[in-house]
């Protein structure tokens, strides 16, 4: 997804996230454009500290300079930084 859009509703990241929520993991979403407060049973997080400081690891689309700071709990597709 575009850094700022709110088309997760749509996103083939559903699946990654019923895969995770069928293991037994407890999975936060952060998601600052989204107005409900849960989304597929998880919570919605607006607040990029608060998500980084809830989550032991992180799956993102892309590479952030946002996320810099919490390198070691990223995981992403994007290994050159590049979308």
């Amino acid at each position: 997804m575009t850094a700022g859009s709110d088309n997760f509703r749509q996103s083939s990241v559903q699946g990654v996230i019923r895969r995770i929520l069928a293991e037994g993991v407890r999975v936060v979403i952060f998601e600052p454009a989204c107005d409900e407060e849960t989304f597929l049973g998880c919570a919605v997080i607006r607040d990029l500290e608060s998500f980084k400081r809830l989550s032991d690891v992180i799956v993102a689309n892309r590479a952030s300079d946002d996320l810099s700071d919490v390198g070691d709990k990223v995981f992403t597709r994007d290994i050159f930084g590049l979308s």
